[in-house]
């Protein structure tokens, strides 16, 4: 950045990605702090503190590897589960649950059960 937009540049954008690290970071702790929070019944004071202490040392003792396990592992939460429980409540919400949405799906045609990219 310093060559192409000089040093003002350069501050700008550094400063710029620490906040927004530090926003995408306290986020987390804080999505965290309420899971735990959700399920251990405690303070959720103690909890984010927990979320954090936890969050920092499988960074700082895994690096880079836990990170990517991590991340894999919200990915996969994120492309099954969501999509899984968005059928389900559409099926509760046409009446029928997941037995309403298996009979849509088996009305569904072969052209749309594929994926055809020719």
């Amino acid at each position: 950045m310093n060559k192409l937009y000089g040093n003002s540049g350069r501050w700008i954008t550094n400063i710029s990605s620490l906040l927004i690290s530090t926003v995408i970071t306290t986020s987390a702790i804080t999505a965290m702090g309420y899971i735990v929070n959700h399920f251990l019944q405690i303070s959720i004071n103690y909890s984010i503190s927990i979320s954090a202490i936890v969050l920092g040392l499988y960074s700082a003792f895994g690096g880079i590897r836990a990170v990517t396990y991590i991340d894999v592992f919200q990915f996969m939460i994120i492309i099954i589960a969501i999509p899984t429980a968005c059928f389900i409540v559409y099926g509760m919400e046409s009446g029928g649950g997941i037995t309403e949405y298996y009979r849509i799906l088996t009305q569904l045609s072969t052209e749309m059960k594929t994926l055809n990219f020719t």
